[in-house]
């Protein structure tokens, strides 16, 4: 029985390494054969059957399925965006569809599992019944379960990947892509809803702050998904609370965002505070304000990864090779469609 966990897919007859349109193909076939469920989750881990990875045996690590699978949607529409690729676009509205899942399927206000699935072999063999964050579905989802105890860092993926979803049909007239870009509104409000009412902690379906002791949305997050439900629903009273959090949160930007001990250790951490500032630079309101965060954001957290070299982290640092200047770089940064 072998281990697995995300392995570049053999290239096939004809196909070269240099061509990333055959590479993205086989990279999505790939996901979708071994590492999504009937419902439209991606899983991390995999055992086989035998070596030859011709039968999954069981999956693993459900747990942290909605902040990969939201960031999997997002590189999906970064490239529907680019390429105009009519499975690029299937993607997005299949995975799309399994985010809104995850927030239908727990029956509560605001509350997104960490991953849906059918409640048998191999989907289950890891949560088995009893496990204490397995929750069986009920009514149209009977036969499946969710994972509870939701992170912020998994509503970090989630608010990524539909926001840049929207985006990417915002073009695309038909019926479908209408009634998506219509749920992903209708999901934001009920989320950032949950938080308001909860004073800014995520609240279970027993009405418990939940999140494993990650719960509470502090400043950084708070702003940055309540930017993406302004972006989203253009609703009036949502600019009036994205005004108001982000004068009542100005003082601890700095706090928020500063990784000087996230340089090479807890990348999870820096992860997450890219995830918000991706959010911010694309669809922050107003200028002045967006100016000041690429300030924050340029002080307290670039000069600790400037080395790093990482390949999630260095398009940040695109920026610097514009005209010098934070109006012209925020401007730049702020108005491109993709990094």
């Amino acid at each position: 029985m072998g281990w697995f966990f995300w392995r570049r897919p053999r290239r096939g007859p004809g196909r070269s390494i240099r061509d990333l349109q055959a590479k993205a193909d086989a990279f999505q076939e790939f996901a979708e054969d071994w590492h999504g469920t009937g419902l439209g989750a991606l899983t991390g881990a995999l055992t086989f059957t035998n070596d030859q990875y011709e039968e999954i045996a069981c999956v693993h690590h459900q747990g942290d399925s909605t902040i990969w699978t939201g960031e999997y949607l997002g590189a999906q529409a970064f490239r529907y965006m680019v390429t105009q690729d009519a499975g690029a676009r299937d993607e997005i509205l299949r995975v799309a569809e399994y985010l809104h899942i995850t927030l239908a399927i727990t029956d509560t206000l605001g509350y997104v599992a960490r991953w849906a699935g059918p409640n048998e072999p191999p989907w289950d063999c890891g949560m088995p019944d009893g496990h204490g964050w397995k929750i069986l579905g009920t009514g149209e989802w009977d036969g499946y379960y969710w994972v509870d105890h939701t992170s912020r860092d998994q509503y970090s993926g989630w608010w990524m990947g539909l926001t840049l979803a929207y985006d990417a049909l915002a073009n695309d007239p038909s019926a479908e892509a209408v009634a998506m870009r219509q749920q992903i509104r209708e999901d934001f409000t009920d989320v950032i809803d949950m938080l308001v009412l909860n004073s800014w902690h995520i609240t279970d379906q027993n009405g418990q702050w939940t999140g494993n002791g990650a719960h509470w949305v502090a400043a950084i997050m708070r702003l940055s998904w309540i930017s993406m439900a302004n972006h989203v629903t253009e609703d009036e009273d949502m600019r009036t609370l994205l005004d108001r959090q982000y004068d009542l949160n100005l003082g601890l930007l700095s706090i928020d965002t500063f990784s000087g001990l996230n340089r090479y250790m807890e990348y999870f951490g820096n992860n997450l505070r890219h995830l918000a500032y991706l959010a911010m630079f694309r669809v922050w309101p107003d200028r002045e304000r967006l100016e000041h965060l690429w300030e924050v954001w340029e002080a307290t957290n670039r000069p600790w990864v400037k080395e790093t070299h990482n390949p999630f982290l260095t398009p940040f640092t695109m920026p610097d090779a514009c005209v010098s200047g934070i109006a012209t770089r925020t401007k730049w940064i702020g108005s491109r469609t993709i990094f």
